[in-house]
């Protein structure tokens, strides 16, 4: 892009640094599902396929009514005709392990063609696997299992999908892996499709139950509403119960169904949001929650018949928003330069008295700096970083004293936030810090309209190291030394 921007991390001295899917909901996967099998006194699918070979193949009690035993010996083969799709798909089952991880051997649930097929295993890792275009350039999807214990019932699915060039791997209802594909997968001829064991190889080693093969790709939400329509909903939590979000920032809410297998997190558009004050907490689009204004309000979430409510605060600002007024300096390219960089500058700097820097965000250390002590600093080091990033642009100024700055960088606006710096939350959401969110910082100041109407090519971020928060760091930082 011609007015490309970027965004520069600086960091001072002092660490200053869908689909809906509710329980009891009709399912309109039956329509394509090639082979659905609940083994209750029977290998004969719902649509009357019968094996094509079987041998050794004892029934047990299952999740559901029975289920089907496998063990070394056994054999259960279908025609793939109209059971199996190589292009686009769902297995799910339900499996109780007879075997505790350590063994270091493999178990097979499901495989369909040699060179260039499919096979549903997990390896001597041990990790629940998928494997497609098998001895080939494979490709697929994995998960660690090596907290299974024998006897425990686990609910599996796979998805592929060469319209969507996408693999998935659930478990107990939660994505676990996702691939995403470079090319469609290869296509697979001949039979057999073999459930329980590889011929000549592995075999399951334990129960399967509710096998179902589908001829798509099921939804995050269609995958966890089979889970939970065998297990059942016990309640319904959202974590955190009480979120704090400062104006303009915006949060994927995380909902919880507790059930008596445990916890299952609910995929973002399995569930409506509704809030008691949409002036305070609005719910957009994309179902995320935006803090549009100062106050509290309640936001709630309906899932299987149960609710869950999420107070939300939104704070006022011990101190307003501040533009900046620009020193000469910072407003002035360097004399002789040959390309210029207009410059936006934002500052946060969390404060909750109006006077001292809050020391829950920029750590115990900072509890003695003040806002004014923090403004000065961070004046001095604008300074400091236009000058150092001007004279460093000089070609071979070591040897060239006369040598013309390439770079001439002038700032355009300074603005101040008395208030923390949003956290990206949507990677890794369980950890204790996260990096800053420069999506929502960028567009709070509309970056678009400096970018496009003020030629903008760079931002720079005056943040913090400390209290959840770890930016992007590189060696940028040098010219401050």
């Amino acid at each position: 892009m011609r007015n490309a921007a970027r965004v520069i991390w600086t960091a001072s001295l002092w660490r200053y640094a869908a689909v809906v899917c509710l329980l009891g909901a009709a399912s309109h996967a039956h329509a394509q599902t090639g082979l659905t099998l609940p083994f209750d006194g029977s290998l004969t699918g719902t649509r009357g396929q019968t094996p094509s070979s079987t041998s050794g193949v004892t029934f047990a009690a299952g999740k559901v009514n029975q289920a089907a035993a496998f063990d070394s010996s056994d054999v259960l083969e279908y025609p793939s005709a109209t059971n199996i799709d190589s292009q686009e798909g769902t297995l799910e089952f339900w499996y109780k392990p007879n075997w505790n991880p350590g063994t270091g051997r493999g178990y097979a649930f499901c495989v369909w063609g040699g060179g260039g097929g499919m096979v549903f295993v997990v390896d001597g890792g041990p990790n629940l696997r998928a494997i497609f275009n098998r001895w080939g350039a494979e490709v697929g999807v994995i998960a660690n299992v090596s907290g299974w214990h024998t006897g425990e019932w686990h609910h599996i699915a796979f998805t592929w999908s060469s319209s969507q060039l996408l693999l998935r791997l659930y478990l107990d209802g939660a994505l676990k892996d996702q691939w995403h594909l470079s090319a469609p997968l290869p296509s697979i001829s001949g039979d057999p499709l073999r459930i329980g064991s590889e011929a000549g190889g592995s075999d399951a080693d334990g129960l399967m139950d509710e096998v179902s093969i589908s001829t798509r790709a099921k939804t995050s939400g269609e995958v966890l509403d089979s889970y939970l329509r065998t297990v059942g909903i016990t309640g319904l939590r959202f974590n955190p119960e009480n979120l704090t979000l400062w104006k303009t920032w915006w949060r994927k809410p995380r909902l919880f169904a507790e059930t008596p297998a445990g916890s299952v997190e609910l995929p973002h558009d399995a569930y409506p949001l509704t809030s008691s004050d949409p002036s305070v907490g609005a719910i957009r689009s994309d179902n995320d929650i935006l803090a549009a204004n100062v106050g509290t309000c309640d936001i709630s979430a309906t899932f299987g018949g149960l609710t869950a409510t999420m107070h939300l605060t939104v704070p006022t600002p011990a101190l307003p928003e501040q533009d900046e007024p620009i020193d000469p300096v910072l407003s002035t390219p360097m004399a002789g330069h040959i390309w210029e960089v207009p410059v936006v500058i934002v500052r946060f700097i969390p404060t909750a008295d109006g006077v001292h820097v809050d020391p829950d965000h920029i750590g115990p250390d900072g509890s003695w700096v003040t806002v004014e002590m923090a403004r000065g600093w961070i004046d001095k080091f604008e300074i400091r970083t236009k000058n150092g990033l001007e004279l460093r642009s000089r070609f071979r100024a070591h040897s060239r004293p006369e040598a013309r700055p390439s770079l001439g960088y002038r700032v355009l606006k300074i603005i101040t936030f008395y208030e923390p710096m949003p956290p990206y939350m949507d990677f890794q959401p369980d950890a204790s810090s996260h990096q800053p969110d420069y999506d929502q910082i960028l567009r709070r100041i509309n970056a678009e309209h400096w970018v496009t109407e003020h030629n903008a090519k760079e931002f720079w971020i005056w943040g913090y190291h400390a209290g959840g928060i770890y930016p992007v760091e590189s060696d940028d930082g040098r010219h401050l030394q």
